[in-house]
Order: structure tokens, then C-alpha cells, then sequence
């Protein structure tokens, strides 16, 4: 599918063989807010002390009134790299208006509205030089996100649309050359609403638009009630929440690596610790090549404490495994 450069040769060990229980299983984190700092990373080490092999972050678009204003990725993207770890933009297509988020619309992308927008993107992408994974409209079976249409049309037209943006992306990415970006195709474990139309197959771009597949999921416990998130909630096994979704996503590709790119567990309901150690041990059956927890107290307090720490350092090592991680070229 691409042609990279020889530097290139060694990309993502970690992401495209990692299909058998043999394979080695990385540990990264998911990080809240932006920008990434050296500081951040070090705080985040101080609290889990294994250092994340992966940093996940977030990133949302600017609205169509500043698509031409600078910004600044590369500083994110470094700091990720000087600590030993592979960047994953997860580029949101919304942008926040008086506080509030608006998602961007398939037509504005594809009649070229963010273009300007992109070029200065990938600009930064390229001159970083680095292997970085994108993280496209991730979790677009939700209706929270309903990406490329507005939210009354988050009907069986949104598919369609989904595909259509994320297709046009990659195209203008290929079309300038930048040969150091890995695009993730990334559901969430349960379609909210799980009706036919909203399955995770029917948002599926096709192989040649994806490099690797991933994976939502969290363990919410007890933490989830009606009132403070408008459902309640039920402590389940990383198997119960990844399994059936895992095979879904074998279903499409039977070669391209899974990475959990966001899961966590609460400690209500359960033992937090001892979910840890059964989700590190099930995604190594899977042939899971990395699994990414969201270090952040949010919905429910998802931080890893001093418990699950032994868990960490048991299955984890310190050392700097980046060059390890990566492997041989995607096709």
C-alpha cells in the first residue's frame, strides 16, 4: 500500500506480527488534555513507574475561521519521542464554539474547507520524521461523536459519511507524501445505539485506508449510575468487554495489529488490581499488540495507584523499547 524509505523498514515491530499469544504485549497510557509535555510524561512515570511505550493524546480541529492560524503539534509529538514513546494523535474532527463542541461535517471536508488546515499538519508530521499513528474519528459508533454529520442525522447516513471523510484524508496524506503516519481505524467495544446500521464493519474504510485497528473499552464497576451519567453500570472482565469486538475486527483483517487504545478499570464494584493482571494476561492470549490506559480521573477515577503498581512492573519493562517496537512495513 505504501512505499517508505529504508528508515522506514524498522516501523511498528509491535504492530503488525504481534497476532499470536507468543508476541510481546507493550504498555502505553492515554493522556487527557493537550499539549503533551516532558513534564507531563515525567509526572505521569512518578505515578505508574513504568514508563508508557505508547501516549495516546487528543486533538481537536479549529474551527473554519482559523483553519489558516498557527499552531503547534511537533513540540507534542517530540516530548513523546525524547521519552521513549510512540506518538497516536487521536485528531478529533470538532472544534469547540463558546464552549461548546461542534463537529465538523463531511461536506465542509471534502469540498476542501480544511485543506489549508491539513497542509500545515502535515507539514509538521513530516518534518518531525518519526513514525506517528493516527487516530482518526476514533470511537465513531457512539452517538456522543457522530462524526461528518450533525447529530440528527446520526442515522444510518452517518457510516456513509464516516467513510467518505476519513477516505479523502488519507488520500490527501498519500497525495503529499507523508510517509511516516500509520492511520488507525479505532471503535468503541459497544455501538450506543447497537442497531444494524450502526455497526462497527459499516464504518469500516476498507484495508487499504487502515494500518491498524483498535479497540474503546472501559470498566466502569459501580461508578456509572443514572445520575451522574445517565446509565448504570456493571463491573466486567477485559474479556467481556473485548473479545467479541476483538473477533469483529478479525472478521475485517485478519493481519493488521489490534491496539487497546484507550481502556481503564474503577475500583468500585471490584478488585481493580486483580483486573489489571487478568486484562494484561487476556490481551496476551489475544495476540494484543499494546494496551493503552487512560490515566486520568474522570467519569470514574481511572488512575493506576500504588495496588496495581507490582502489576506493572511484573509484565513491563522500563527499558527503551521504541526501536523494538517497531517492526517491518505495512502494506
Amino acid at each position: 500500500m505504501k512505499k517508505f524509505s529504508i528508515f522506514f523498514f524498522a516501523v511498528f515491530m509491535f504492530l503488525t506480527s504481534f497476532t499470536t499469544p507468543k508476541d510481546p504485549l507493550f504498555f502505553g497510557v492515554a493522556v487527557d488534555g493537550y499539549p503533551v509535555t516532558t513534564n507531563r510524561l515525567e509526572n505521569i512515570y512518578n505515578e505508574i513507574k513504568v514508563k508508557p511505550k505508547m501516549i495516546v493524546f487528543y486533538l481537536m480541529w479549529p474551527n473554519l475561521k482559523e483553519t489558516d492560524k498557527s499552531f503547534d503539534i511537533i513540540s507534542s509529538l517530540k516530548a513523546c519521542d525524547n521519552f521513549g514513546a510512540i506518538p497516536c494523535i487521536t485528531w478529533e474532527p470538532m472544534s469547540l464554539e463558546n464552549n461548546k463542541e461542534k463537529v465538523v461535517l463531511k461536506e465542509d471536508v471534502l469540498d476542501g474547507k480544511y485543506d489549508r488546515y491539513f497542509d500545515e499538519f502535515m507539514l509538521q508530521i513530516k518534518m518531525f520524521k518519526q513514525p506517528v499513528i493516527i487516530r482518526l474519528g476514533h470511537e465513531m459508533n457512539l452517538e456522543k461523536y457522530h462524526w461528518g454529520v450533525s447529530e440528527k442525522d446520526y442515522t444510518n447516513k452517518a457510516p456513509d459519511a464516516y467513510k467518505k471523510m476519513f477516505i479523502y484524508i488519507v488520500d490527501y496524506f498519500r497525495k503529499n507524501d507523508i510517509e511516516n503516519v500509520f492511520f488507525a481505524f479505532c471503535p468503541n467495544a459497544e455501538s450506543v445505539p447497537n442497531l444494524s446500521w450502526n455497526q462497527i464493519k459499516n464504518y469500516y474504510p476498507g484495508n487499504e485506508y487502515i494500518d491498524i485497528l483498535g479497540i474503546d473499552g472501559y470498566n466502569f464497576g459501580n461508578c456509572a449510575t443514572l445520575e451522574n451519567v445517565g446509565w448504570d453500570s456493571t463491573w466486567k472482565s477485559f474479556k467481556e468487554i473485548f473479545e467479541n469486538v476483538y473477533n469483529e475486527l478479525r472478521e475485517l483483517s485478519l493481519i493488521k495489529p489490534i491496539i487497546i487504545f484507550e481502556t481503564a478499570s474503577t475500583s468500585k464494584g471490584g478488585n481493580k488490581t486483580l483486573w489489571l493482571k487478568e486484562a494484561i494476561e487476556s490481551a496476551e492470549k489475544l495476540g494484543i499488540s499494546c494496551i493503552n490506559w487512560f490515566e486520568h480521573n474522570k467519569e470514574c477515577d481511572w488512575k493506576i495507584t500504588k495496588d496495581q503498581t507490582p502489576v506493572l512492573k511484573k509484565y513491563f519493562s522500563d527499558k527503551n523499547e521504541k526501536k523494538i517496537m517497531m517492526k517491518e512495513i505495512i502494506k
